[in-house]
């Protein structure tokens, strides 16, 4: 069965520990569903926390220990306990690797961002958590400021307010976080150094539209599909065996980026040819429940998707191109936005461009 709302599908995925999708939590079961959508409820009336996912060349965690030293980690160097003094510490770091994978040219980047960045925080105990954005390679071209990550390419224009404040700057770092919570923008940093340090709504303030009609109308219908169908989604699952869920998943997200066109049974029988024999020994009933799945998935997704065209069309002084794997720019975009609620619990509303072009989960 392929999907109605196919064209629509859109969703990313995050460096490091993962962010659930919001309409993936229909795998776990219809309570994890209602949850994600309550959620999604709390960013169509609350959107000051919305915040630019942004893909920098590398993330970063920086601060100062509790004797004030200054240290700065990538993403896997930190939850080991590792907070470098320095860039030869990267160095060491990679090459104790079981692969000895050594990164020659971020070395380079980091050592000149270093004694601004070490400049930068005040000498309290605190850790940033940020993706480094450039770090001198920055280019001005027809008026813009050009740098990219990994996926991909932003210009930023230098007259916006984002662009006059990293005019001349040597590097720029967008903060996530500080500590276990958000950033307000102004604790712990100081700024006027060399280095720009931002919050990541990047000079844009997100504005609800809760009473938007598509925004309402999407609301209504997740609420009305979820109740509808989530019994029979469940039992569905029930039938078919606890690894079910996880398969099925796992279709979904390979229609999602065009990487099948098959009907799942076809697809079934090629891939997991004893849940294929159940699945299709189901009849009716199997039929009901992949229905009842993609009608609550396609409802969820349906508001995640009016939700982040609405932020899209609120960012301001930036563009995004999302490049492929050659580094090319293919389409218009990002990777989409988060939300992070009062207790550091985040939604992910990710561009249908982004995950089509890099096949993510």
């Amino acid at each position: 069965m392929r999907l109605d709302f196919l064209d629509l599908i859109f969703e990313g995925t995050d460096a490091g520990p993962r962010i659930a999708h919001p309409e993936n939590a229909i795998f776990t079961s219809s309570a994890a569903a209602a949850r994600e959508l309550a959620r999604l409820k709390e960013v169509a009336t609350n959107s000051n926390n919305v915040t630019i996912k942004f893909d920098g060349e590398i993330a970063l965690f920086f601060g100062r220990d509790a004797q004030g030293q200054f240290f700065c980690s990538d993403k896997y160097m930190f939850p080991k306990g590792i907070q470098a003094k320095s860039p030869a510490e990267w160095l060491q770091y990679d090459q104790n690797k079981k692969s000895g994978t050594t990164r020659p040219d971020l070395y380079k980047k980091l050592e000149l961002i270093w004694p601004a960045l070490e400049a930068s925080v005040q000498n309290i105990p605190v850790t940033f958590k940020g993706d480094l954005m450039f770090a001198g390679q920055r280019r001005l071209i027809n008026g813009n400021y050009e740098f990219e990550g990994p996926t991909v390419k932003y210009s930023v224009q230098s007259t916006s307010p984002i662009g006059k404040l990293i005019k001349g700057k040597i590097g720029l770092i967008v903060v996530h976080g500080m500590n276990s919570g958000s950033w307000d923008g102004k604790t712990g940093i100081i700024q006027g150094t060399p280095i720009a340090i931002i919050p990541p709504n990047f000079g844009s303030n997100f504005q609800s539209n809760t009473y938007d009609k598509a925004t309402t109308d999407a609301i209504k219908t997740a609420e009305t599909t979820l109740q509808q169908f989530g019994e029979t989604a469940d039992s569905f699952f029930v039938n078919l065996g606890t690894t079910a869920r996880g398969v099925f998943e796992t279709f979904f997200n390979k229609t999602i980026t065009n990487q099948t066109n098959l009907p799942i049974a076809q697809w079934l029988e090629q891939n997991k040819p004893a849940l294929y024999k159940k699945f299709v020994n189901g009849g009716e009933t199997s039929q009901a429940g992949i229905a009842a799945v993609t009608a609550i998935y396609n409802a969820i997704y349906r508001l995640k998707f009016v939700l982040e065209q609405s932020f899209n069309g609120q960012i301001q002084g930036i563009t995004q191109g999302i490049k492929d794997k050659t580094g090319r720019v293919v389409a218009p975009g990002g990777e989409g936005f988060v939300y992070s609620d009062a207790n550091n619990n985040m939604v992910k509303l990710v561009g249908d461009n982004f995950r089509k072009h890099h096949f993510l989960k």
